[in-house]
């Protein structure tokens, strides 16, 4: 976990202090997995079992189409827009139980 002046150094941003809500997150992650060649993303850690704090990581397990962009690039883009961090993984690897569906590439948000 960065503090707020390393998150501003490293992402130009002062991270926000606040709990985000599952369809407020998924809102921001439709907008910007829409560009990218993503299949699907899950909500995963604290925000998935509904424990999230102000300082709670946005956990993104995420299934890539063909040519999908580098991780790095997208995490960064994710982290600026919701302004907190924000943690990626591909799916082919991971056997977590607790996420949730909240993104389908060609479909609308899931939840608003």
């Amino acid at each position: 976990m960065l503090s707020s002046e390393s998150f501003k150094a490293k992402y130009g941003i002062y991270p926000v202090s606040k709990v985000y809500s599952i369809a407020q997150i998924e809102y921001i992650v439709d907008l910007i997995l829409r560009k990218y060649n993503i299949n699907r993303a899950y909500l995963y850690g604290d925000y998935a079992k509904n424990k999230a704090k102000e300082n709670s990581v946005v956990s993104l397990d995420l299934l890539k189409g063909k040519n999908s962009p580098q991780l790095p690039a997208l995490k960064l883009e994710l982290t600026k827009a919701l302004k907190k961090e924000v943690s990626l993984k591909d799916m082919l690897h991971d056997k977590d139980k607790d996420k949730m569906l909240i993104y389908r590439r060609h479909s609308r948000p899931l939840s608003y």
